[in-house]
């Protein structure tokens, strides 16, 4: 997997409402180009050796700041890709895999903008999209900021989940904005294990570029 980096941004402590992360070549956080979601890049899975891409990224990615489940302090981002290829092994023609990253709201001063995914997550009962069961534990290295990170399936109603269902997580997270409004960057990632649901990928793998205003759905 190519694990590439992003140009390096600028790290600054600002009061709230400001930009956290900024681009070098950025001369306000508002810029128009960041008003609007806007993904590229590769997400795929494999099924029993069967590899799907998943190239619709716009269905369910979304950023959230604030929603009762949420822990305190955390900002949730879901990436996602939803493929036409999911009649595998039966009807269902709308697949959809999300890497979802609780990170906190508030990075200190001199935090890197490339942050280092490793980890085990558990979901001991079916999740919802929000993966508010999710229980992680980070391996050595991984980087605190990201509080957790975990994969969830949509696949339409009837699904079944395996209880727990348990998984790895390894990859970076590139931060180049972060602010109020909106989160950009680059996500490479892969999720080994299992996801929930009635279409269990053992293997889910991402290498997309975001921009994600906050309260898209």
């Amino acid at each position: 997997m190519n694990m590439s980096s992003l140009p390096m941004p600028r790290v600054r402590a600002l009061s709230s409402g400001l930009c956290l992360l900024t681009l070098l070549s950025l001369a306000a956080c508002g810029d128009s180009h960041e008003s609007s979601l806007w993904v590229e890049g590769t997400f795929e899975s494999d099924f029993d050796g069967t590899r799907v891409d998943h190239s619709d990224f716009y269905r369910y990615t979304r950023a959230t700041s604030s929603r009762a489940d949420l822990p305190p302090n955390v900002n949730h981002l879901q990436l996602c890709g939803t493929s036409p290829e999911g009649n595998i092994g039966g009807p269902r023609v709308d697949w959809a895999y999300c890497f979802n990253l609780y990170i906190d709201k508030q990075l200190p001063r001199g935090t890197p903008t490339t942050f280092t995914l490793a980890g085990r997550t558990e979901l001991p009962d079916p999740p919802g999209p929000n993966g508010h069961r999710a229980v992680f534990s980070p391996h050595e290295g991984h980087s605190v900021s990201v509080r957790q990170v975990w994969v969830t399936p949509y696949c339409g109603p009837g699904d079944s989940a395996p209880n727990p269902v348990r998984q790895e997580v390894t990859g970076t997270l590139e931060l180049s904005t972060y602010d109020d409004a909106t989160i950009a960057g680059r996500l490479v990632a892969e999720m080994s294990g299992q996801s929930a649901s009635g279409c269990p990928t053992q293997r889910t793998r991402a290498d997309i570029r975001f921009t994600v205003p906050f309260g898209h759905h």
